[in-house]
């Protein structure tokens, strides 16, 4: 399925992405594949020390 560029979009679809799973059905709406989830880690975005501790 090729990217989606245009959406027309209402401030209900905004809000309605409220989980992870609205989150990850509006990706796969606009073509993005979604079937293998990761952790997010402060190691992954790059943060250390202190930064990365915190939670």
């Amino acid at each position: 399925m090729p990217y989606v560029a245009d959406m027309d979009l209402s401030s209900a679809d905004v809000g309605a992405l409220s989980s992870v799973g609205a989150q990850a059905g509006f990706l796969a709406k606009l073509g993005y594949p979604t079937g293998c989830r990761k952790e997010l880690t402060a190691l992954a975005l790059g943060l250390k020390g202190d930064t990365g501790q915190a939670r």
